[in-house]
C-alpha cells in the first residue's frame, strides 16, 4: 500500500481507477503506455510547482538537480519503472515545475550538453535566457551533463559567465542596479573525495573574486548566491568552510581538511539556527539499495547577508511529500528526481541583515 498510485496500461486499453484525472503518453522502450495519476499524486506534484511569488526588487532563486536526461539508460534505481525513466514523461514535469515555480533564477545541475539547445527550446518561450552546459569533452561523451543557469530576461543581465569544474558561474545585473554573482554546482560525488569539493569550491570563489577585481567591483557591495548539490552533508567541509564568518578561526584538527578562508559574509539559508526551520529540510530522496528509504540534505543555497535579505523560503517537501518519499522514495509517479528544488526570495539591497521574520512557502 503506498500514498501515491500509478497505473500503467498499452496504449489503447482503459485506464484503471475512477479518480484518475490525468493522463499522459510516454514511451516504454518501443512500448506505448498510458501513465494515470490518482489525484493523490497530481496534488503532490502541483505542490512541488508552487510558485515563489515577488515584489518589487525582490528575486527569487531555485536550485535544482533535474536528474539527467539520459537516467532511463542508467542502470541506477533499477526498481523505478520504465515508463517514469522515460525523459518524454520527464521532461514534461521538468517543463511544468519550471514555469510553475516561475522563479528568477533556476541554478540547474545534471542538465545535458549536446541537446540542451532541442530540449530547453521551451525556456526562451517563457521569457529564460541561460548560461547552456558546457561540452568539454567536445561531443566525445553524448549524454554528458553539467551545471546551467537560467534566468528571467526581464529582470537580469547577463554581463559575465565562467565554466569551472563542476560549477558554472554568472554575474547578473538586476534591475535595480545590484550586481549578484551565481555559482550552480555538482560536486565530485565520492564520499572520500571532501579535498576534491573543496578544492573545486576554492576555484570557484577565486574566478568571482578576479571577476570583481577586473572588473572594479566593490565586493563587499556585490551579492552572490553558492549553491547546489554538494554531495555531502552540513558536516562536510564545503558547507563548514561557505559558513565560515570573516575572523573566524581557521584550524584544520586530525584528519581533516583545513576549511577556506574566504572572507564573506555568506548564510545558509536552511541553517536551523537561523532561519525559520527548527530542523535542516532534506532534498534528497533516492531508492535504497536495502532498507528503507532514507531522507538527506546534500543541497544547499548560501547567500551574503550584507546584500541580500530573505524574505521567504522554500520548502524542499511539503509534509504529504515527505511521508510520500519516506514510503516509496523518489523518482515516483509524482516526481521526476532523486533531489527536490530549493529555493529563497531576496530582498535586493545593500543594507545589513534583515531581522524581518522569514516566511517558508
Amino acid at each position: 500500500t503506498g500514498t501515491t498510485g500509478t497505473t500503467l496500461a498499452s496504449a489503447g486499453s482503459p485506464g484503471s481507477g475512477s479518480d484518475a484525472v490525468d493522463t499522459l503518453d510516454t514511451l516504454d522502450a518501443e512500448l506505448e503506455v498510458q501513465l494515470v495519476l490518482s489525484q493523490e499524486s497530481e496534488a503532490l506534484a502541483k505542490s512541488m510547482w508552487r510558485p515563489l511569488r515577488t515584489t518589487g526588487d525582490q528575486i527569487s532563486v531555485v536550485s535544482f538537480n533535474m536528474l539527467l536526461k539520459g537516467f532511463d539508460q542508467k542502470p541506477y534505481y533499477p526498481n523505478i519503472p520504465a515508463a517514469l525513466r522515460s525523459w518524454q514523461w520527464r521532461k514534461q514535469q521538468l517543463q511544468q515545475l519550471i514555469c510553475g515555480i516561475d522563479a528568477d533564477v533556476y541554478c540547474m545541475q545534471e542538465v545535458e550538453c549536446s541537446t540542451f539547445a532541442q530540449e530547453f527550446s521551451f525556456l526562451a518561450q517563457n521569457g529564460y535566457s541561460a548560461v547552456a552546459p558546457k561540452d568539454d569533452s567536445k561531443g566525445k561523451i553524448p549524454e554528458l551533463a553539467k551545471c546551467a543557469i537560467f534566468f528571467k530576461m526581464e529582470k537580469l543581465q547577463n554581463i559575465w559567465h565562467e565554466h569551472r569544474s563542476r560549477v558554472v558561474l554568472c554575474a547578473l545585473k538586476h534591475q535595480s542596479g545590484q550586481v549578484i554573482y551565481f555559482a550552480s554546482c555538482h560536486l565530485e560525488g565520492a564520499p572520500s573525495e571532501g579535498r576534491t569539493r573543496l578544492t573545486q569550491l576554492r576555484k570557484a570563489l577565486q574566478s568571482i573574486r578576479k571577476h570583481q577585481e577586473q572588473s572594479g567591483f566593490d565586493a563587499s557591495r556585490c551579492a552572490m548566491v553558492f549553491t547546489g548539490d554538494f554531495n555531502e552533508d552540513e558536516s562536510g567541509p564545503v558547507a563548514r568552510s561557505l559558513a565560515l564568518k570573516p575572523g573566524d578561526r581557521v584550524e584544520a584538527e586530525a584528519g581533516e581538511f583545513e576549511l577556506i578562508d574566504h572572507g564573506l559574509y555568506l548564510a545558509d539559508i536552511y541553517d536551523p539556527n537561523t532561519g525559520p526551520f527548527s530542523l535542516r529540510p532534506p532534498t534528497f530522496g533516492a531508492p535504497p539499495t536495502s532498507g528503507k528509504t532514507k531522507l538527506r540534505a546534500i543541497d544547499f543555497m548560501f547567500y551574503t547577508c550584507k546584500t541580500l535579505s530573505p524574505v521567504a523560503v522554500r520548502a524542499p517537501f511539503t509534509p504529504e511529500q515527505q511521508e510520500a518519499t519516506l514510503e516509496r522514495s523518489i523518482p515516483a509517479e509524482w516526481h521526476f528526481s532523486d533531489h527536490v528544488p530549493l529555493g529563497a526570495v531576496f530582498q535586493v539591497s545593500t543594507s545589513e541583515d534583515s531581522q524581518e521574520k522569514v516566511m517558508i512557502v
